[in-house]
């Protein structure tokens, strides 16, 4: 199929970091997809609209990237495949320095679509709470003890989480050093 040629060209393209040649053949085999490409095509249709998003983002064409965001958030028929659209939104977000809506996007997948309980705008003290828990945990493990822990299998929903998370947890800490800043 047509569309499948361009998606290889236009992923070859943007290896070799000529993002405006990669854009170009990713949106001729959005263009050439059939009109149920969503169904009929959906690994292609996804793929296709994933790269093209990747790199208008990369070329700063964020209007264009966060259209094609829209359509993935719309058509994602999997948790990973919808915090990977998730991520580049959230990056996208970041990157136009629209950090409420960073957050918002991140915390509403981890809630949504993983079910991660999440405490929204805890206190100062919570938060401290909280790491003070997590260093406390880390240190009775003890650095020296993590070669003999036993080897966590890899899973890649949880991947996804902590991908999701890391990216909140870093807007967080912008946010709140934002904050501080300007009291």
């Amino acid at each position: 199929m047509l569309s499948e040629l361009n998606l290889v060209a236009g992923r070859k393209a943007k290896e070799s970091t000529s993002h405006d040649l990669a854009l170009k053949y990713l949106v001729k085999g959005i263009e050439v997809l059939p009109s149920d490409g969503w169904t009929s095509h959906f690994e292609l249709a996804y793929e296709l609209h994933l790269e093209a998003a990747k790199c208008e983002y990369l070329m700063g064409q964020y209007d264009v990237c966060e259209e094609h965001i829209s359509t993935l958030r719309q058509h994602t028929n999997s948790r990973l495949k919808s915090a990977a659209v998730t991520c580049l939104l959230m990056q996208l977000y970041s990157t136009q320095q629209r950090h409420p809506e960073t957050l918002q996007c991140g915390l509403t997948c981890l809630e949504e679509i993983f079910n991660v309980g999440v405490v929204r705008n805890p206190s100062a003290e919570v938060a401290r709470e909280f790491d003070m828990q997590v260093q406390q945990a880390i240190e009775a493990i003890g650095l020296e003890q993590l070669p003999s822990l036993p080897i966590v299998e890899y899973d890649i929903e949880h991947a996804a989480v902590m991908e999701v998370l890391l990216l909140v947890r870093l807007m967080a800490r912008l946010d709140s050093a934002r904050e501080a800043l300007i009291r």
